[in-house]
Parts: structure tokens; sequence; C-alpha cells
């Protein structure tokens, strides 16, 4: 389980395996190959191994499972 900070903001950056994010509370903005998503709870999305992304919690912040996959 992950929590962010209101507003919190993560630079441009991958990461070297799958990632999928299920929100429990709050909000997160994802922008991943210039598509914008907005996650609320229940919502989920994974991020590719290697796919640049930026994202920025919600003005309450974003609580969220973290699951990671390394891929051979």
């Amino acid at each position: 389980i992950w929590k962010d900070k209101p507003n919190e903001i993560y630079k441009k950056h991958s990461h070297a395996y799958d990632t999928k994010l299920i929100i429990i509370e709050g909000n997160i903005k994802l922008l991943i190959k210039g598509k914008k998503y907005k996650l609320e709870p229940n919502n989920e999305i994974t991020i590719k191994k290697g796919e640049f992304h930026e994202a920025k919690a919600g003005v309450n912040g974003c609580r969220y499972i973290v699951a990671e996959k390394k891929l051979k």
C-alpha cells in the first residue's frame, strides 16, 4: 500500500518492471505516452516496463496498492 501526500508530483520516469496500481482512496492523474488518465477508487492501471510516465496526486492525496512484476 502506497500513500501520496496531497498534490504530490512524480516527474517523468520509468520502471524496470510492469507496475499495476489499484486506487483505494483519493485520486491521481497520470500522463503516459501523451495520454491523460484520472484514477479514482476501484480504478486500476498497468504501466508497462520501460514506459515513461508522470503523475500528480489529487488535493486529498491518494492511497493505492502497488503490484510489481519483474519480467525476464
